[in-house]
């Protein structure tokens, strides 16, 4: 996301196709900053080193497999291993039902703290109920605009999907938009909890 910052989305995406080597060199000197930027506010906050880490990517969700194993993946490592943690959060709110196996299998995440509403919230439990913490739920679009009844129904299905499978918590499905009315807000905090009790 940072180097598609720099670079701007599309241009990066066509670099990815005709210029993977500077790419790679981008990719390298941003993430050599990441971890530089991180030792320091971990320095300064007096945090322990076992604390974990958490990356925010959400432009990796417009790569395929394929790419996000060459260009992504081994970045993410670096920043892993750079803090010798096994707590790994991953934040991705894009359409990313095409990477879940990889989170999971090869970037071996702890946490995916804040996946988009247009994620399909089955294969995400298929793939990672159960072994990976999760954060997210309805479209904030829906939060927004209500009704409250939709508001209730939607998180209620959430929580069915990924209640069974521990280790989720009901949350929007990503950024709730300014002038959301607080009701709606309220609605999914009775949803939760109606429907998320534990017995």
């Amino acid at each position: 996301t940072n180097v598609a910052w720099i670079r701007g989305p599309t241009q990066l995406l066509r670099d990815v196709m005709k210029r993977p080597e500077f790419v790679h060199e981008l990719m390298d000197i941003v993430t050599e900053k990441i971890i530089e930027f991180n030792m320091t506010l971990r320095e300064l906050a007096c945090l322990p080193d076992d604390c974990g880490i958490g990356i925010a990517d959400d432009f990796a969700a417009y790569l395929s497999p394929d790419h996000y194993r060459e260009f992504v993946l081994p970045y993410h490592e670096r920043i892993y291993k750079a803090f010798k943690t096994k707590h790994r959060s991953i934040h991705l709110c894009g359409k990313i039902d095409h990477l879940l196996e990889i989170l999971v299998k090869e970037e071996r995440i702890s946490r995916l703290d804040g996946f988009g509403w247009v994620t399909n919230p089955r294969k995400l439990a298929e793939v990672m109920g159960g072994k990976v913490l999760l954060y997210g739920g309805p479209s904030p679009m829906l939060i927004k605009q209500g009704p409250r009844d939709r508001i209730m129904a939607e998180c209620r299905r959430y929580l069915e999907i990924f209640k069974p499978l521990r280790g989720y918590a009901l949350g929007d499905g990503y950024n709730i938009p300014p002038g959301t009315p607080p009701e709606n807000i309220n609605a999914m905090v009775e949803a939760a909890e109606i429907y998320g009790r534990y017995e």
